[in-house]
């Protein structure tokens, strides 16, 4: 099935991060000694606690490029473990880790905060047995968390660490800085002439995506269910961050980018333990949807950092859109300066679905209501967001709103355009590459 290979590569491309990762060789893909350790990271294997075990830069199991870091672990207890240190840190700040992982043994990603006086703080990023899905095996699957740093770090050190026999895989690890912009590849997927649009809430997309000569064409509906292959490979982007905290928001919250010659499609999965304590009273109410739960795109389509068009769907499918310009001088010289809204009452498409645990939402904002066309290259700002009403649905007793987004804010609002994340979008046929708590020792 070639051209699903092919498919699969393109796609999880998508959300590739251009932001400096602080990391040397994240991705494993150089091994120029050919020890088996990534160049860039050094093997620890802890005999002392009875750890034996050896390394591979693995070509043969990755989630991207050529090789990925491979442990195999051979005895019943004591870390093995690759690590890198003497990463550049700033005193009191916020970091996003994230590593791909692939288990059949017990693992640890942890980053240690060193300080000036040598002492450290430690971070487990993520832990477990395995990485099991019932009934398929071990599997792939991202790790994330937020660090803050102590008022005097220094350095990071990193380690991806096994803990039992058997075998781990690691890859794409990366540690940005989260208080900046993230960046993000999006490449513009060419589509066929079976395509159609229209306006109603339980309207239906379907698009027949032709990548050159591959066959079959894919077919994406706009109906709230991500289970369609390309959403499959599409790269996920999480996690979300609460406004204000930076702390990894739980229930947590799955964004997906797509674009088209025409739309941008985005999707959201939304972890939900309590369905029954969501808001959903609008259109009802008479209130805009974000009034309710809700997840929220809001786009900078011309990268000025002022002014966003702000889109609003609900568990239930309901919609509410508009644009903010940026402030402009009023003609009476005595009033402050002050941004233009205008409602935007139709053109826009959104599906939702409502699962035991969960809702998820299709989005598709066509290009041309934003007043662009895409081509390669181009960047353009993006925030994606989520709010919950922590349980104010039916008896409105609810424990204050969760505000969440996929870039940190350390202000309490979604609405600052310069602090957007940025999508850069790419030709789908340039360019793409080959895709695609313990007590911390250091």
């Amino acid at each position: 099935m070639r051209w699903a290979l092919m498919l699969m590569l393109l796609l999880t491309a998508l959300a590739s991060a251009l932001e400096p990762n602080l990391l040397t060789n994240g991705n494993f893909e150089a091994d120029s000694d050919k020890d088996g350790v990534a160049d860039g990271w050094f093997a620890e294997v802890h005999r002392n606690e009875g750890g034996e075990g050896y390394f591979a830069v693995d070509a043969n199991v990755k989630v991207q490029g050529k090789f990925c870091q491979r442990i195999v672990h051979t005895s019943e207890k004591g870390w093995v473990r690759v690590s890198q240190e003497g990463i550049p840190a700033k005193p009191n700040s916020l970091y996003l880790f994230r590593c791909w992982v692939k288990a059949n043994c017990r693992f640890l990603i942890i980053v240690y905060a060193f300080k000036a006086d040598g002492s450290y703080e430690t971070f487990v990023i993520a832990q477990g047995h395995g990485t099991r899905d019932t009934g398929h095996g071990s599997r792939w699957r991202l790790f994330s968390g937020v660090v803050k740093t102590p008022t005097d770090a220094r350095a990071f050190k990193v380690s991806l660490v096994t803990d039992s026999k058997g075998e781990a895989w690691f890859d794409d690890a990366q540690l940005l800085l989260i208080e900046r912009p993230i960046y993000a590849f999006v490449p513009i997927i060419s589509v066929g002439t079976a395509y159609r649009l229209s306006d109603g809430l339980s309207d239906r997309l379907s698009e027949k995506i032709s990548l050159g000569r591959l066959k079959p064409a894919l077919t994406i509906s706009l109906d709230g269910d991500l289970s369609e292959e390309c959403w499959q490979h599409a790269e996920p982007l999480t996690p979300f961050l609460e406004l204000g905290t930076g702390k990894v928001a739980e229930p947590s919250t799955v964004a997906k980018v797509l674009a088209t010659q025409t739309h941008l499609l985005i999707a959201f999965h939304c972890d939900e333990p309590n369905l029954q304590g969501m808001r959903l009273k609008s259109p009802e109410s008479g209130e805009p949807a974000y009034m309710d739960d809700c997840v929220e795109v809001y786009l900078d389509p011309q990268h000025t950092h002022s002014g966003f068009f702000q889109f609003v769907v609900t568990p239930k499918g309901n919609k509410w859109a508009q644009q903010v310009e940026s402030a402009v001088w009023a003609k009476v010289w005595w009033l402050l300066p002050r941004p233009t809204q205008r409602l935007i009452n139709k053109g826009w498409q959104a599906a939702t679905k409502i699962g035991n645990d969960f809702w998820s939402a299709e989005i598709a904002i066509p290009f041309e209501l934003v007043g662009i066309k895409p081509k390669a290259g181009q960047t353009i700002g993006i925030n994606l967001c989520r709010s919950r009403k922590e349980g104010q649905g039916a008896q409105d007793k609810g424990q204050g709103e969760q505000n969440s987004a996929f870039a940190y804010f350390a202000e309490r609002t979604f609405q600052r355009p310069e602090k957007f994340p940025h999508i850069v979008f790419r030709d789908w046929g340039l360019g793409i590459r080959n895709w695609r708590t313990v007590e911390g020792r250091a």
